[in-house]
């Protein structure tokens, strides 16, 4: 099978959760024994072309702007809905999936392509509620966004949906019931539990994993620790990420003379150094996917903290294998942080194999690959009779 996967932005210009997870998820089609390619935009005029990473082809494509974002940016659009169809196009015979990742504007040339040519086409859904794809494609200032929706919906579109608030809005939106398929992301396990409860002086390990910015809640987070160290010294906070917040922090964190208590440590793309050697994984955001951070936390048996982000139930079983608190505000992760820094170094150790156990038993990126390719293989013949 020659699956292509149709991302709205890629490394080097972004480094998130989508981003990693699209990688392996290709990475796994290929050691499955099929064919995978990654097209995606970049505003890096040095990056565009093909190249081959991690064994996957990756084709960028140059864009001023990013593709997904209208408006005085159209110019940019075009250029991309351009250039992907045509590559699409020139390539029909050799391709069976286009697997699109966020039904964003940039989405077009896959979704016309599979119609054109009898191909499969999936739509992964980035997130449910307020920030559901399709309704933020209806809310653009310009029709093209309602018109995309309309297309997406009039096409015969495989709906990827990671959690039950997206098949939710999905089914709200009037999709096919047969052709929303419910699938979670996938993460690669490492070999054993990494996380620890306490290290050996003594200190206790939060981190976080993410871009610093608001809608994260970092900012909260901050506060919220701030509070904690004054009555708990033994108390860390490791924040790995970059974003327009990072400066702020840095020089917040000075100020108030905290830089041993909470380290802003950067971008980091070895998942043990984040992960490993914490106790616990803090994720305050305002709004998420299912988030790729916290599939690699609980699979390191770091111990969860999170607010109620989409699929957030999927994961978690709150008082057994980590904790759901109710919002972001900064009194309520303060609680929260007490409450895991009250647990003792056992009841740690049973929170943290639960976390984990979960991950290997529901969420190895192997199994959703083969789940994936299963859900296509089913598919193919419908694909087949346009």
């Amino acid at each position: 099978m020659n699956i292509v996967l149709l991302l709205p932005s890629y490394f080097p210009d972004t480094v998130g959760g989508a981003e990693q997870h699209t990688r392996i998820l290709a990475m796994a089609f290929q050691r499955a024994g099929h064919t995978a390619t990654l097209i995606a935009p970049t505003q890096t005029p040095g990056a565009a072309g093909e190249t081959v990473e991690d064994g996957v082809k990756v084709v960028r494509f140059f864009t001023k702007d990013p593709p997904f974002l209208g408006g005085k940016k159209l110019p940019s659009l075009i250029r991309w809905w351009r250039a992907v169809y045509s590559y699409l196009r020139d390539r029909r015979d050799e391709i069976d999936v286009v697997a699109i990742q966020h039904l964003r504007l940039h989405s077009l040339p896959g979704v016309r392509f599979a119609k054109a040519f009898g191909k499969v086409v999936s739509g992964k859904l980035g997130r449910g509620g307020e920030h559901f794809d399709l309704k933020l494609l209806r809310g653009k200032k310009l029709p093209v966004g309602r018109w995309l929706a309309d297309t997406i919906r009039a096409s015969d579109m495989l709906y990827i949906a990671n959690s039950a608030d997206i098949v939710d809005d999905l089914v709200k939106e009037g999709a096919k019931a047969g052709n929303i398929i419910r699938l979670p992301n996938g993460v690669e396990t490492p070999p054993g539990i990494l996380a620890t409860f306490a290290a050996a002086d003594g200190t206790r390990h939060f981190t976080f994993a993410g871009r610093l910015e608001h809608e994260k809640g970092i900012v909260k987070l901050v506060d919220a620790f701030e509070r904690v160290v004054k009555r708990h010294p033994e108390a860390r906070l490791n924040i790995f990420g970059a974003g327009p917040l990072k400066d702020m922090l840095k020089d917040r964190v000075a100020a108030a003379g905290l830089e041993q208590q909470i380290l802003i440590r950067g971008v980091e793309s070895d998942k043990a150094r984040i992960f490993g050697g914490n106790a616990y994984f803090l994720l305050p955001s305002d709004s998420e996917g299912m988030s790729n951070a916290l599939l690699e936390a609980m699979a390191h048996g770091t111990v969860p903290i999170i607010t109620p982000v989409s699929g957030a139930a999927d994961l978690v079983d709150t008082g057994r294998s980590g904790f759901i608190v109710p919002d972001n505000q900064p009194d309520t992760l303060e609680a929260a942080i007490e409450t895991a820094l009250s647990l003792g170094a056992e009841e740690w150790t049973q929170f943290s194999a639960a976390a984990r156990e979960k991950i290997l038993q529901n969420f190895g990126i192997d199994k959703i690959a083969a789940d994936y390719l299963d859900c296509y293989s089913r598919h193919m013949p419908r694909a087949g009779a346009h």
